[in-house]
């Protein structure tokens, strides 16, 4: 099968969340699985971070990122990071069901980081009108709107940050179908 090297793809640049956590937040989320059918639930080995969602990029062009990013975040602490609670999100009109991390400033530095890359790379990252709100996405809305008032769910589980991935992603009927374009290892110190 013949790739064509100028196509777009969609992509974006995430946090790995290990297997383990995966399957944690899975058994975290339980009680909203079973008490709520609005929302189309995300199968755990999809979990991420999202840190830059970079949308339609030439191919050509995640070779040159994956060349940039990999000195950038390997000089980057490994950490870890918070999931405290299962909520809507955002907070005005949501249309997700998240798990909120708690920032922190080795996260901060990582978002920060990678944007930057991304930006000097030649690539319009969406800047977000407001900061940074580290969240997993775990769930999406079958409707297009969710008018239940819901309280969080708190949750506890603390996820290492070890790894972030290029990812290139498609669009189908039954969700997005993420692939890994390449994997950073953070710095272990």
């Amino acid at each position: 099968m013949s790739v064509d090297n100028d196509a777009d793809v969609r992509c974006f640049i995430a946090v790995d969340i290990p297997a383990r956590q995966q399957q944690e937040l899975w058994r975290q989320c339980r009680l909203w699985r079973q008490r709520f059918d609005a929302f189309r639930w995300g199968n755990p080995s999809q979990y991420h971070l999202t840190v830059a969602f970079l949308g339609n990029q030439p191919q050509t062009l995640l070779a040159t990122l994956a060349e940039q990013l990999a000195p950038v975040v390997a000089r980057l602490a490994a950490s870890g990071v918070v999931a405290d609670q299962l909520e809507l999100f955002p907070a005005r009109r949501p249309h997700v069901v998240a798990a909120r991390l708690v920032p922190t400033a080795a996260l901060n530095r990582l978002y920060r980081r990678v944007n930057e890359v991304c930006t000097a790379c030649g690539i319009e990252v969406p800047q977000p009108s407001r900061s940074f709100h580290p969240h997993i996405t775990v769930a999406r809305f079958h409707r297009h709107s969710f008018h239940e008032t819901v309280a969080p769910l708190k949750l506890d589980l603390t996820i290492p940050l070890t790894a972030v991935k290029l990812f290139a992603g498609e669009l189908t009927p039954d969700g997005a179908v993420h692939r890994v374009v390449e994997r950073f290892l953070l710095h272990r110190g």
